[in-house]
């Protein structure tokens, strides 16, 4: 693996090598925001605030 990125970082351009492993990572980020957006909006359905702190406070906590 390691002669493979040794390989991309010598032959690729920067961009490009930048773009193709930034890329899952940001993706990956965008998809957790996605569902941490929505398990905000059905618990804001119940109505009750303190749900709704617990799931913005506990989401990022899970994730560490």
């Amino acid at each position: 693996m390691s002669e493979k990125m040794d390989e991309l970082f010598a032959k690729a351009p920067i961009k490009k090598v930048y773009f193709k492993l930034a890329f899952p990572v940001v993706l990956g980020m965008v998809t957790t925001m996605i569902y941490n957006l929505a398990d905000t909006m059905f618990v804001a359905k119940t109505g009750n605030t303190d749900l709704v702190a617990a799931v913005t406070i506990g989401a990022p906590l899970f994730n560490f």
